[in-house]
C-alpha cells in the first residue's frame, strides 16, 4: 500500500500531529523528523470486494480512506473517521515508543467528511479532571471531495457526548 495524498491533517501537540490519506494509514509526525515517527496500516478496514472482482478472481485490497481527522485540544486523544460506520478514538502512547492505541469506537453511517471534539467542563468548573467530551460528525451519503461512491445515509450533523469514563474503557474493535 502507498500512501499517494494526504487528506486531512490534526494537531496533537506543538511538535506533534497525526495525518490520514486514502491509503487508510494512519501516520504520526514530529517536527523534528521528515517522516512519520509512527504509521498504522489500514486504520479502518478494508473496502468488500466487488462482483466484478469475484466473477474475474481477482481481488484488489483497497484500504479504507481516512476522511477526517480531530484532536481534543491539550491532550493524547484523537479521533478518526472514515466510511466504514465507526468514528476511532485513539490515545497517544505514553512512554519513549511512540505511537497510538485503539481507545473506543462510536458507531455512525455514511461518510464522516468533518469532525469536532472539545472538553466540557462540568457545570461550568473549568479546573476539573473529569470532563466529558462533545463530537460533531458531519455525516454524508458521498465523500466530500468526490462523488465516486455513495451510501445509505442522510446529510447531517450528528452531536455526541461522550462521558468522561469512556476515555479510559478498552477497544470495543
Amino acid at each position: 500500500l502507498c500512501e499517494s495524498t494526504i487528506d486531512t491533517v490534526a494537531m496533537i501537540d506543538e511538535e506533534t500531529y497525526v495525518t490520514g490519506g486514502d491509503s487508510g494509514a494512519l501516520s504520526l509526525w514530529s517536527i523534528h523528523k521528515k517522516k512519520p515517527v509512527f504509521i498504522h496500516h489500514v486504520a479502518h478496514g478494508i473496502h468488500p470486494r466487488l462482483e466484478t472482482e469475484e466473477e474475474q478472481g481477482a481481488f484488489i485490497v483497497r484500504p479504507r480512506w481516512i476522511t477526517a481527522l480531530a484532536a481534543v485540544p491539550l491532550t493524547d486523544l484523537f479521533f478518526s473517521a472514515s466510511s466504514d460506520g465507526f468514528i476511532r478514538m485513539w490515545r497517544m502512547r505514553s512512554g519513549k515508543t511512540p505511537g497510538f492505541d485503539l481507545v473506543n469506537v462510536v458507531p455512525v453511517a455514511g461518510f464522516v467528511n468533518g469532525l469536532s471534539v472539545r472538553e466540557l467542563s462540568p457545570a461550568g468548573d473549568i479546573l476539573a479532571t473529569k470532563k466529558d467530551l462533545i463530537l460533531a460528525a458531519a455525516i454524508g451519503q458521498e465523500p466530500r471531495l468526490g462523488r465516486w461512491a455513495k451510501e445509505k445515509a442522510r446529510n447531517v450533523v450528528k452531536v455526541f457526548q461522550l462521558p468522561a469514563t469512556l476515555k479510559a474503557a478498552p477497544a470495543n474493535i
